[in-house]
């Protein structure tokens, strides 16, 4: 039977579930300061970390371009992390809940290239924008929401 503390205590749970998800994630995220920080996915055997570590800075990486690696020290570029630190290339392929087979982004090339500070981060972004080794480069953003509902059922409707 489902009652006021049933939903009370599904409630609890709920919250304490999400809780601990978005301090997980944060703990692995490799975003320190966003106004920092460029999000890069680069083209595969363009960039490969170093053995058994997912993030350090750009001299423990292997770089297959000089151009690509000259263009990261005029940057002084700090420290250069996956986005996505434990994500495996053959996490790609899933099956759909309707069986369909399908094949995911691979996160595992793209990365957080973090800048000293923001003052060149423009400059750096146009640079990368125009090598062909990268399949894109955007600034990493901040997002929060525009309003916080105070529908009651809120949780209830379909997305």
């Amino acid at each position: 039977m489902y009652n006021k503390y049933n939903a009370t205590k599904t409630m609890i749970t709920l919250f304490l579930c999400t809780t601990w998800v978005f301090s997980q994630s944060q703990n692995v995220s490799a975003s320190i300061d966003h106004t920092r920080e460029l999000i890069v996915m680069f083209k595969e055997t363009v960039l490969s970390p170093p053995s058994g570590k997912t993030s350090g800075k750009p001299d423990e990486f292997q770089i297959a371009s000089q151009d690509l690696r000259r263009i990261f020290q005029n940057a002084n570029v700090e420290a250069i992390s996956r986005v996505i630190p434990d994500f495996k290339p053959e996490n790609r392929f899933v099956v759909s809940r309707t069986g369909e087979n399908v094949e995911l982004t691979d996160w595992s090339r793209i990365y957080v290239l973090r800048l000293p500070s923001s003052s060149g981060r423009t400059a750096f972004l146009s640079a990368l924008q125009n090598r062909s080794e990268i399949i894109y480069a955007e600034p990493n953003g901040h997002g929060t929401p525009d309003v916080i509902p105070n529908d009651q059922y809120f949780n209830r409707q379909w997305a």
